[in-house]
């Protein structure tokens, strides 16, 4: 059976506004991340300030909880709470030793990627290469904390 599912065009656009001193200042950027996007994930997630929550996991197959890494197009994860932020760690397990990096989510504030496949150079290695990221886990820093995770692919 042939799928009835289009490609879609996802674009994703960034509007900053400020007044300042009575001036408009800001702008608006719009981008057209990929007009082949057939598949949309998103899902409210909790997390607490007592074990680390592993939101995404990526790898060469789709399997229950992860994604083929190659397949992502866009990720956005967003803290929804108004006061407590949360700690994001980037993983590639595949390196010895396992390559990381943090990054402070604060509140109302959103993280996003345009792919899981090199997308960071880790701070455990000599090299500036770029590495896949293997696993999205987060912490709130108290409490428990909802994160809004979306994620596209083709």
């Amino acid at each position: 059976m042939a799928s009835t599912v289009a490609n879609a065009t996802l674009n994703v656009t960034i509007t900053e506004e400020c007044l300042l001193n009575g001036m408009a200042q800001g702008n608006t950027r719009t981008n057209v991340v990929s007009t082949a996007i057939n598949e949309w994930h998103r899902q409210i997630k909790t997390t607490d300030g007592t074990t680390q929550s592993t939101l995404v996991s990526f790898g060469s197959q789709d399997e229950a909880g992860q994604y083929v890494a190659a397949n992502v197009k866009y990720l956005r994860i967003t803290n929804l709470d108004d006061s407590v932020s949360v700690d994001l760690s980037l993983y590639n397990t595949g390196g010895t030793p396992d390559e990381y990096a943090y990054i402070v989510l604060h509140p109302g504030h959103s993280f996003m990627l345009g792919s899981a496949a090199a997308s960071f150079s880790a701070v455990a290695t000599a090299t500036t290469t770029l590495i896949d990221i293997t696993t999205i886990a987060a912490k709130a820093r108290s409490g428990s904390v909802d994160l809004e995770l979306v994620i596209a692919l083709v």
